[in-house]
């Protein structure tokens, strides 16, 4: 793979933290503004091979219009896209070429059944335990509880129990897959939000 500049959106944050050091192991160059940086991004971000969305959920849909003065470039987001299901339509309908973190999907090929699935852990982002699990609601087949009472991480997807060293192989072969591919989810992206919306609703 050749050498790939990425933009980060967020760059001091947490998860992109994540991603700068899965994408230099990679053996990308990882470019990126946060909200004190003061320096002009535009040339960064028009030069870059890519762009990933690693900010506060109710920043995403205002980065992901302005990505539409750049062209057609490969664009990396968070999830969840937003917790506003108009706002996520109005951006699946654009022509933006847009791919929404989901690194269960790389377990989820392993299994294919209608197995219960059950994540339970304290810690969660500040959108709640639905937004925080979404890929999780968007791939179950079957029912799907989730719960905030553990102090260790604990996640079933469709009957098959995944571990911390899972995801962690599963970012750095999601990023991969992007890098080489620069494909793009909004059918699921559109799914996996309608579903967190429906098990809120209950």
């Amino acid at each position: 793979m050749a050498k790939k500049k990425i933009f980060i959106f967020g760059n001091k944050g947490n998860m992109a933290t994540r991603y700068k050091f899965y994408l230099e192991y990679l053996g990308c160059t990882v470019l990126g503004v946060d909200k004190d940086s003061n320096a002009s991004t535009i040339a960064d971000i028009h030069y870059s091979d890519g762009v990933i969305v690693a900010t506060p959920t109710n920043t995403h849909t205002s980065i992901l219009k302005e990505m539409s003065l750049f062209g057609k470039k490969p664009i990396l987001c968070e999830k969840a896209i937003s917790t506003n299901l108009a706002e996520v339509e109005s951006i699946c309908d654009s022509d933006l070429q847009l791919r929404m973190i989901n690194q269960y999907e790389y377990w989820s090929h392993y299994f294919d059944n209608n197995a219960p699935s059950f994540y339970n852990y304290f810690k969660h982002g500040n959108d709640g335990i639905a937004w925080d699990c979404i890929n999780i609601l968007g791939l179950a087949n079957g029912s799907c509880g989730l719960a905030e009472s553990s102090p260790v991480w604990s996640c079933v997807l469709n009957g098959h129990r995944l571990y911390l060293d899972d995801m962690d192989r599963a970012y750095i072969w999601n990023l991969s897959d992007w890098l080489l591919k620069e494909d793009e989810n909004k059918a699921y992206i559109r799914s996996a939000h309608r579903k967190v919306y429906s098990w809120i609703n209950g």
